[in-house]
């Protein structure tokens, strides 16, 4: 096994977590940590570790590339950084692993897709749904035909987070922007649970590296933080086949529940409920069922994230192909870019807001919210006039009337 040399762009948060199933696995699966990439290493809580081995610290990845090479690149700093990372990476003769989002906005994916192209580099995206045994089995039958034409798509997410949740890093979580103008997007349904919108139009794809792109979205967004993003997503897509992409999710919600969804097909309905036991169940119309299992091998961390870096290596290496190239997002881009167009982000109402202690800090929450959301999942729809007013949503809007550049007609407050 050919080893690989393996820079880590930004550890201190989501990327320490890559440190420490390279401590761990790394030797097994011939990866070599070589350099890191931190602005702020005490941030680091495997430092001492690193410093023992003798890896060395940057605070830029060109300042990494001057004086050394690296097989792979994993990145996993804030948003903004994401692209212009990446580039530099790629041009330095990495291959790179970038977390999620790739990128906000149409253009941006343009531009890597193209420099991954010229550098002739491999560009992976850490949805690790999409890198999972489970789900590339699912999606290769799908796409030969197993469960009939594909009808429609719904996934409902309810995932508390605190203030301090909103305030964290550098202080790009729910920015629309950066200081400097960079679209970061950051949100719900971009970002911390953006892997269950993609899951979706993955899934979707016609081909294992490809997704569904939808043609309209219409779009709910709601915000009871002091956030200039929102908070809360109500999403529904079309495809130019008819199918309907519904994502529901919020983090101002009294009690946490994880993802469920539900995929209806011609001669099946697929079901996953994360609370009971997390697999991938499909119900045959004829009475039989079929289990795909779960979305990955925990490793010694107790984590299912990090089988995307080992079958990254492995396309490294030549054994097998990316299972989430760029090409494998447009459609979570552009259904977020599209339901930001269609629906300027709003507050709730004051008098809908209540407020509960999370983890030592204030979450704001709205009552019936969870309710609403329940029932319009089971429904497969957006809101409707029989619920308040603020949850009416937006216009409907053609994905192919996204402005290139990117922007947006009425920006968030």
């Amino acid at each position: 096994m050919k080893e690989l040399d393996v820079l880590i762009v930004a550890a201190g948060g989501y990327g320490g977590q890559y440190v420490q199933a390279l401590l761990e696995e790394g030797e097994a699966h011939g990866l070599r940590i070589a350099g890191v990439v931190e602005p702020f290493p005490d941030s680091v809580r495997q430092k001492a570790e690193l410093d023992a081995l003798g890896v060395p610290w940057y605070d830029s990845p060109e300042a990494f590339y001057a004086e050394h090479k690296a097989d792979l690149a994993l990145i996993s700093s804030p948003i903004q950084f994401h692209k212009p990372q990446a580039v530099c990476c790629m041009e330095h003769g990495s291959h790179v692993l970038c977390e999620k989002p790739l990128c906000s906005c149409p253009e941006d994916l343009e531009e890597l897709i193209s420099v991954r192209d010229r550098t002739g580099r491999i560009l992976g995206v850490g949805y690790q749904w999409s890198w999972a045994p489970a789900v590339q089995d699912f999606k290769r039958d799908a796409i030969a035909g197993k469960f009939g034409r594909l009808l429609s798509m719904k996934t409902l997410i309810r995932w508390p987070r605190n203030t301090a949740y909103f305030s964290r890093g550098i202080g790009w979580a729910g920015k629309v922007r950066a200081a400097d103008g960079t679209w970061i997007l950051d949100s719900i349904a971009h970002n911390a649970c953006g892997h269950y919108l993609h899951h979706m139009l993955f899934t979707a794809g016609s081909r294992q590296d490809t997704c569904a792109v939808p043609e309209t979205v219409q779009a709910t967004l709601l915000r009871a933080n002091a956030i200039e993003n929102f908070d809360t997503a109500m999403i529904r897509a079309e495809d130019r086949n008819g199918v309907s992409y519904l994502f529901l999710a919020s983090h101002a919600v009294e009690e946490n529940v994880n993802p469920v969804f539900e995929f209806r097909y011609e001669k099946a309905s697929v079901r996953y409920v994360e609370d009971e036991d997390a697999q991938i169940r499909v119900f045959m119309d004829d009475g039989s069922e079929l289990n795909y299992g779960g979305m990955g091998d925990r490793n010694a961390m107790g984590s299912i994230h990090f089988p995307k870096l080992w079958h990254m290596a492995a396309a490294i290496r030549g054994e097998e192909p990316p299972a989430c190239p760029p090409e494998a997002v447009w459609g979570q881009t552009l259904a977020v870019c599209a339901a930001q167009i269609s629906c300027p982000v709003r507050d709730f109402p004051e008098d809908a807001v209540t407020e509960q202690d999370m983890n030592g800090a204030p979450q704001k929450v709205v009552p019936g919210l969870s309710d609403l959301l329940m029932k319009c999942y089971n429904e497969n729809r957006l809101s409707d006039e029989s619920e308040p007013v603020w949850a009416r949503p937006g216009t409907k809007v053609s994905v192919s009337g996204i402005p290139r550049p990117f922007a947006l007609g009425q920006e968030s407050d």
